[in-house]
């Protein structure tokens, strides 16, 4: 029933309102497929949320490190500092 109104909701071009009716049905797994409609769908008015379903589909959350964001950029990487000063 939760998976036929997100779909009706996509088809519509109300993301919003589809996103939040998985945010009002917790624990509901709308299954790959629909997830990664879903989140091509939020991605102009909702990037975050859009992020947040890529990143639980590719499972990132559990397989990367929770590093600061500063270890990202070239002045939190040593290979990267000792390149920038030669």
């Amino acid at each position: 029933m939760v998976g036929g109104l997100v779909d009706v909701l996509l088809a519509d071009r109300e993301p919003k309102a589809a996103w939040q009716v998985t945010l009002d049905n917790v624990g509901w797994d709308a299954g790959e497929h629909r997830w990664m409609r879903l989140a091509e769908a939020r991605e102009p008015s909702g990037p975050a949320d859009a992020l947040e379903i890529y990143l639980r589909l590719t499972d990132v959350r559990h397989t990367v490190p929770a590093w600061p964001l500063s270890a990202f950029t070239p002045d939190g990487l040593g290979c990267c500092a000792s390149k920038k000063s030669q």
